[in-house]
């Protein structure tokens, strides 16, 4: 399909997902085609995606990340731990497989009230606790 590329609004470069809820509206299951298209080979997750997750992948990728700052504190050079980094992306890019293939609506509705809220989580919680929720008892 064809891109709409957005002039970012706001301080955090978010609106996306409000052109995303249009057309939603019209066809709920395409505004969510998009989550799976996470990946290696896809596209990085938005900002309202990772906000969203982050508490998953705090605890999911907890390990790849300490190990990772344990490399960046030993030497700053960025190649110095590309290995380290790269087990970061895949473990991030694994946990959205999974958040897809279990809680997949309850991320699009709590990316889209962050979306609105410009990234305010405080406003969300009720759609992260029904994400979470949905998450890891799935």
């Amino acid at each position: 399909g064809s891109f709409l590329f957005l002039k970012p609004h706001g301080c955090c470069g978010v609106g996306l997902l409000r052109w995303i809820s249009r057309i939603s509206s019209s066809n709920p299951s395409r505004a969510l085609v998009g989550m799976a298209e996470i990946g290696v080979n896809g596209r990085p997750p938005m900002s309202t995606e990772l906000y969203a997750a982050g508490r998953i992948i705090g605890n999911k990728c907890f390990d790849e990340n300490f190990d990772f700052m344990k490399c960046k504190a030993k030497d700053e050079r960025p190649s110095a731990c590309l290995s380290e980094g790269e087990q970061v992306h895949q473990c991030v890019y694994s946990l959205f497989k999974e958040i897809s293939a279990k809680a997949k609506p309850e991320l699009y509705k709590f990316t889209k009230c962050l979306d609105y809220a410009d990234l305010r989580t405080w406003e969300c919680k009720k759609e992260q606790a029904a994400f979470e929720r949905a998450f890891y008892n799935r």
